[in-house]
């Protein structure tokens, strides 16, 4: 089966796209980088251990499945000390929610931090329709979806992607410990419930990367830039 290639595609040799729009964002003009050159990895053929309490989770061979209801305490996987504020960080997660919580806040959660401190100490939990917080207009129990975060050079607010379109630009934190983690798994007491899946858990600590457009996506910018080209043409 082909996966794991999060939103890699082939563009041609010398092709060149011209985006001429006045309200282009900083993260917007962050280089392009596909998950699967990540230089840290962890994939669902295989149950890691786990970095923190007890392993939540179990692998067919294919994804990770995380019970959050299977032990009495919370367990996380991925790694400590690997992020430098002053270089940026990429982090993304495949995921998808099987069973919605019911007596917890959340099925699913992922720290993020690079220990420069205040409002820096990303937190999040992810419920069947978002993550807590941020937004809760989404449905993660259709199937699979990818979340991108990416923390750029010095800044201390995560931008989010939900399946390549960015939803959310610098979020700031409310909590301000200073610890370097990338953790995913049942963060706290609060997810007692819930069953959710991982294809895969990415981090790239050598910067801030936006992820490559979906060919759909580029089609529909390349089909404005076209017009308002014609229509520059025209006035």
């Amino acid at each position: 089966m082909l996966k794991r290639s999060g939103t890699l595609i082939a563009l041609a040799a010398g092709t060149t796209m011209l985006l001429m729009t006045h309200n282009v964002r900083a993260v917007e003009t962050l280089p392009l980088r596909d998950s699967s050159d990540f230089n840290l990895q962890i994939n669902g053929e295989v149950a890691p251990p786990a970095v923190f309490g007890n392993p939540t989770w179990t692998s067919d061979g294919d994804f990770i499945t995380i019970n959050n209801a299977s032990v009495p305490a919370p367990g996380v996987m991925g790694w400590e000390n690997v992020f430098n504020s002053a270089t940026g960080y990429t982090v993304e997660l495949r995921f998808r929610i099987v069973s919605p919580q019911v007596n917890g806040t959340g099925a699913l959660g992922v720290i993020l931090s690079d220990s420069s401190g205040t409002a820096d100490y990303h937190s999040l939990v992810i419920t069947a329709s978002g993550i807590n917080g941020i937004f809760n207009d989404r449905d993660f129990t259709d199937g699979f979806h990818v979340l991108r975060f990416v923390d750029k050079p010095g800044s201390k607010g995560i931008s989010i992607w939900l399946d390549g379109e960015l939803i959310v630009e610098d979020h700031r934190s409310a909590l301000n410990f200073q610890l370097n983690r990338a953790f995913v798994g049942r963060i706290g007491s609060a997810l007692s419930d819930g069953v959710a899946q991982i294809d895969y858990f990415r981090v790239d600590t050598t910067g801030a990367y936006r992820p490559i457009p979906e060919p759909a996506s580029i089609a529909f910018l390349m089909v404005g830039s076209l017009s308002l080209i014609r229509r520059r043409r025209c006035l």
